[in-house]
Parts: structure tokens; sequence; C-alpha cells
């Protein structure tokens, strides 16, 4: 199974080692913009070596992570996007403290 880490990589298209710091910041950037909109995510799965164990928590984060590196030339779309999806998990009963 890949790793948030893996998923983000390959959908930024940061292939190169040179940029792992910088994706793992991203990720970490993600998961704490989510915990301040008070989405919960476990603690035990804020980890590199795992999924944050739910697709939509692991959608947001590249969503997140595509509008840092402006994937695409796109930020402010995938930037939307993630507000969006945001929004949608800190209104949906599971998913909000």
């Amino acid at each position: 199974m890949a790793t948030v880490f893996d998923k983000v990589k390959k959908a930024v298209g940061a292939s190169d080692a040179f940029f792992d710091d910088q994706v793992k910041d991203a990720i970490l950037s993600a998961i704490a913009d989510m915990k301040r909109n008070a989405v919960i995510i476990p603690d035990e799965k804020i980890t590199e070596a795992e999924t944050l164990g739910d697709p939509l928590l692991d959608r947001a984060v590249i969503l997140f992570c595509r509008s840092e590196f402006n994937y695409d030339g796109e930020a402010e779309r995938y930037r939307r996007a993630y507000d969006y999806i945001l929004c949608s998990l800190s209104l949906s009963e599971g998913y909000h403290e």
C-alpha cells in the first residue's frame, strides 16, 4: 500500500529525492490546517508510513500539496478544491470535533 508521502510525491510530480523535505513539510502543513479547522485526524496516523486512514483525508492532503507546489500552474484551482473538501469534512459527522 502506498503511503501518503508516496501518493503526494507522485501527485505533485516530485520524483527527485531533492524535494522529499518539502513534500513532508507540505503534508504536515495540510494536516495542521485540517486540525485547525476541527477535522479529526488520529495522532497515530500522522506518520509518513501510513495513510490517514480515510480516502477523503488523503485526497485533501493531495489537493493541499498540489496547490502548494503550483502543480500544472493551477495552484488556485487546487486550493479551491481543497477548501471545498475541507469545508465538507469540517461539517460532516465523524470528521469534526
